[in-house]
């Protein structure tokens, strides 16, 4: 197996996606012109031309919410953000699937519905235009996200696990087995659909998710003022990247 670097292997995969399908395009801040804040799509503008090789402005919710819309109708868009705290300012677009599926395939107000039919339909609606379904999937937590049984456990003892709650639940199930593949409610789908139990209208949820990020992090900055782990990371790195050397007499 040949030995690349991430950025080149990123390029690598972009350049053989694009080539596969016409309808995949490439946007963010300085992808084209500059070829990448880090390189990772040098080249591809002179390949590709500039109507899928698309230069942004500095504006991350704005062109998130154009992949979002481009995704909605047929397209393959990838969206890149300069580095990932970037990624918060367009936490609407991100963050605020689930609680407007939710609301969308059960308005407010709405009694006796049949929840099964209403996952069904709301999978299937999903998967015939190519979308991904918000609030399930996880790259690590599987085939359960551990957040979201404490999180319903919680919603259950302040009495707000109801018909969202579990239409969330049964969605889940649906996608799985209509796709065949692991996709446990993460945290976003999980708070999402309580949201939706205690009435928040859906363009306000995004501020939970702020919130739990911002939470989150200051968490993450605590242990690491006690528990540096930047020593034990930058061991396993080394330990990892010059494992293919041992044994050969080369330092």
């Amino acid at each position: 197996m040949a030995l690349i670097t991430y950025r080149d292997a990123l390029n690598q995969a972009l350049r053989e996606e694009l080539r596969r399908d016409p309808t995949v395009f490439l946007m963010g801040e300085e992808v084209g012109v500059y070829q990448g804040a880090y390189k990772v799509s040098k080249g591809l503008l002179q390949e590709f031309g500039p109507r899928r090789i698309v230069d942004t402005p500095i504006t991350e919710e704005g062109f998130s919410g154009v992949g979002i819309g481009a995704a909605m109708a047929g397209l393959r868009p990838i969206v890149e953000m300069m580095t990932w705290n970037f990624s918060l300012v367009a936490i609407d677009q991100i963050v605020n699937g689930a609680a407007k599926m939710l609301y969308a395939a059960l308005p407010q107000g709405t009694q006796g519905a049949d929840l099964e039919a209403l996952a069904s339909a709301t999978v299937a609606a999903h998967r015939e235009r190519g979308l991904t379904v918000p609030g399930l999937g996880h790259p690590l937590h599987k085939p359960i996200d551990p957040r979201t049984p404490r999180l319903f456990a919680i919603a259950a003892e302040c009495g707000h696990a109801g018909d969202y709650v579990r239409l969330m639940q049964l969605i889940g199930a649906e996608a799985e087995r209509a796709s065949g593949k692991s996709l446990p409610i993460n945290a976003t789908g999980a708070v999402g659909a309580i949201c939706c139990e205690m009435g928040f209208p859906g363009h306000i949820v995004r501020g939970f998710g702020v919130m739990a990020r911002a939470i989150g992090l200051v968490g993450h900055l605590l242990e690491e003022s006690h528990s540096p782990m930047a020593v034990e990371i930058w061991q396993r790195v080394e330990d990892e990247a010059s494992a293919h050397l041992r044994g050969t007499g080369q330092d």
